[in-house]
């Protein structure tokens, strides 16, 4: 009924869930590389229990954090 509604077919379902799965691996990758102590504990907390949106909002901290940075040194 829902796929229905939005009328997506299992090579586009595919498509997304191989695109989630990437930024939540390249996530933790960056969050296990970056973070120490519990700054990692709830980084990894986060990620783990809300898997897209937590991806999603470390990347997004992460990306302007490095612009903030590489700003600053100029």
């Amino acid at each position: 009924m829902i796929t229905s509604f939005i009328n997506i077919g299992s090579i586009e379902a595919t498509i997304v869930a191989i695109v989630a799965c990437t930024l939540l691996i390249y996530a933790i990758y960056l969050i296990v590389q970056k973070e120490t102590g519990w700054s990692l504990f709830f980084w990894m907390v986060f990620v783990l229990f809300v898997p897209l949106a937590g991806a999603m909002i470390y990347l997004a901290k992460h990306l302007l954090s490095d612009r903030r940075s590489t700003n600053s040194t100029l």
